[in-house]
């Protein structure tokens, strides 16, 4: 694999990454910071690199340097605001195929 492409790859999975915290962040500092306590983020984390961004991406590198867009994915889907949805959505399509 080339490097121009390796680059570009590693890109596209840190903004999958990062998409979810900046989507959070628009509610709010308090909103962000909920987020970040439910994913394990401390403020050690961040102060460690430099910034929320940079610990949101440590948190989720994996060894080989690629992320971990699985945990990115569950974490969202037990956040309670999205969880909740997720339970309005399935208990509705149950109601739809009954």
């Amino acid at each position: 694999m080339n490097m121009k492409k390796l680059k570009i790859d590693r890109m596209r999975e840190e903004a999958l990454v990062l998409a979810a915290f900046l989507d959070i962040a628009q509610q709010g500092t308090d909103a962000l910071a909920r987020y970040l306590l439910h994913v394990g983020i401390s403020a050690g984390d961040i102060n460690e690199a430099g910034a929320v961004c940079g610990a949101v991406l440590r948190h989720y590198r994996l060894k080989s340097e690629a992320y971990d867009i699985d945990a990115v994915a569950n974490d969202l889907a037990r956040w309670p605001p999205i969880a909740r949805r997720i339970e309005e959505a399935m208990r509705a399509k149950r109601k739809v195929s009954d």
